[in-house]
């Protein structure tokens, strides 16, 4: 029920529904990101991709000694501060392709889905509830659900709040969702919609930080912050703020910097191949100096920056002398 036919009047009216409300600006880069390449899977091979992707989840999350310790260089991450280390995610985000086993590149049977990457960015949750909600106004036989298996008209975005809030939310809390730049993002379809559905304002760090101290001392409002800075991409300033709002302990954090630096795509390097944890054959991951191990040549394979994002620093076939 997810795929997209590959009918144009179909992926017209998909896109129209899953742009509806957005500004231009956040449409155009939505149209950009999603709508190169329509994919249509049986439903036997989709329920596939799920359960893989639920049991990759489930094995990365049971182990917290991979991704907890924080990372070296991010203010704030000491054992004493309130977002000290990454942070249990209140949503994973799993990137798999469709793969051909090697020894068989022509054999369509021997395709399967291989990882590619991880991300614990809590605006999945709201991308996900607005691709529900425009599949069902296409293709309503398909009986399409709320990202939590749940009737679409059940009262997902409440739940989804509830959810970040957890047991014992904070009377009167503001929310703000965080980001450099945010407006000349690519990815700002998904701020801004996380934003609207959870009722939060969308901001860069020292908007927020100006907005914090101009409280008065007394009637200080308790903030929940849904981060998406990445650290090493914002400007000193900004990179300041962030430090400073990330020392504050009256700011609850959803995905705070460390967690971009620990729940990446290095995670699989433990994961692959391990007990328990479902990956195929073919796939191998190893630090950089080890690619002998794992090849003979560089044509066969994938070389990644495990601090990249959105597509970039990632080389296939890299040539010997790159490496």
């Amino acid at each position: 029920p997810w795929a997209m036919p590959a009918t144009e009047p179909q992926r017209g009216a998909y896109r129209d529904a899953l742009c509806e409300d957005l500004p231009d600006l956040a449409r155009d880069r939505l149209v950009s990101v999603l709508f190169d390449r329509p994919v249509v899977l049986p439903r036997p091979t989709f329920h596939h991709l799920v359960s893989k992707a639920v049991a990759g989840a489930r094995w990365l999350l049971d182990r917290p000694t991979l991704w907890t310790p924080a990372p070296p260089g991010l203010p704030g991450t000491a054992g004493d501060s309130p977002v000290a280390g990454a942070q249990r995610p209140d949503v994973l985000c799993l990137d798999l392709a469709l793969a051909h086993h090697p020894d068989h590149p022509a054999e369509h049977r021997q395709a399967f889905f291989a990882w590619v990457e991880l991300q614990s960015f809590v605006s999945a949750g709201a991308v996900l509830w607005a691709a529900a909600r425009a599949a069902s106004r296409v293709w309503p036989a398909t009986g399409v659900t709320a990202p939590d298996g749940t009737p679409l008209d059940s009262g997902w975005p409440e739940r989804f709040r509830r959810h970040l809030q957890g047991p014992a939310p904070t009377e009167g809390e503001r929310w703000a969702v965080l980001e450099f730049d945010p407006w000349n993002q690519r990815t700002v379809f998904d701020q801004w919609m996380l934003a609207r559905q959870v009722g939060a304002t969308l901001c860069e760090p020292s908007a927020l930080l100006a907005t914090v101290r101009a409280q008065p001392p007394g009637a200080r409002h308790r903030w929940r912050v849904l981060n998406r800075c990445i650290w090493h991409t914002g400007s000193a300033a900004e990179r300041d703020a962030l430090g400073h709002l990330m020392r504050d302990p009256a700011l609850g954090w959803h995905s705070p910097p460390a967690n971009y630096h620990r729940m990446t795509k290095a995670l699989l390097q433990h994961a692959l191949g391990a007990p328990a944890f479902p990956s195929h054959r073919a796939e191998r991951m190893v630090p950089l100096a080890r690619w002998r191990d794992i090849a003979e040549r560089t044509d066969d394979l994938v070389v990644k920056d495990p601090d990249s994002y959105g597509g970039q620093a990632v080389w296939l076939a890299p040539a010997p002398a790159l490496l």
